[in-house]
């Protein structure tokens, strides 16, 4: 919609709009989610074929869950809410072509893109948490905390 309420025109024609979402983290699966279900054409884009409950990797680094507890595939997410799930990592971004190419060299066109691919650690404001404390995340996991060991 525009911001007077007149819908866009779309390059698909009257096809459902195609949704590019990068990132299987809590972000990019809720926007899966709403845009599946708004009727969109949805496409999961992430590097990894899982996705991780990041809440709990404190669980696995002190062995209290095994790393199957807290990853799951993201295939089979994104087909619970009929969306595709591409398997690659995002190297470029053309905005005027609307396409973005994976490292693979594979192209994929969108209507609209959302990029989820970040994750940050919170320290809840206790002081001298974030210069003390391994935040573990896949991004910036050291080896203990995704080992367990």
């Amino acid at each position: 919609m525009t911001a007077t309420g007149q819908r866009e025109q779309h390059p698909t024609g009257g096809a459902a709009p195609r949704v590019v979402v990068v990132g299987a983290g809590f972000g990019g699966l809720a926007a899966v989610r709403r845009q599946a279900r708004a009727g969109m054409q949805t496409t999961l884009i992430d590097r990894n074929i899982y996705a991780t409950f990041q809440p709990l990797l404190y669980e696995v680094a002190s062995a209290g869950l095994s790393s199957s507890d807290v990853a799951y595939p993201a295939r089979s997410v994104s087909r619970r809410y009929h969306a595709a799930f591409r398997h690659g990592e995002l190297a470029g971004i053309d905005s005027v072509a609307r396409r973005i190419t994976l490292a693979d060299g594979a192209t994929l066109g969108y209507d609209y893109l959302i990029l989820a691919t970040s994750v940050a650690a919170a320290y809840h404001g206790i002081p001298g948490q974030p210069n003390t404390a391994w935040a573990c995340t896949p991004a910036t996991t050291p080896s203990f905390c995704a080992t367990g060991s």
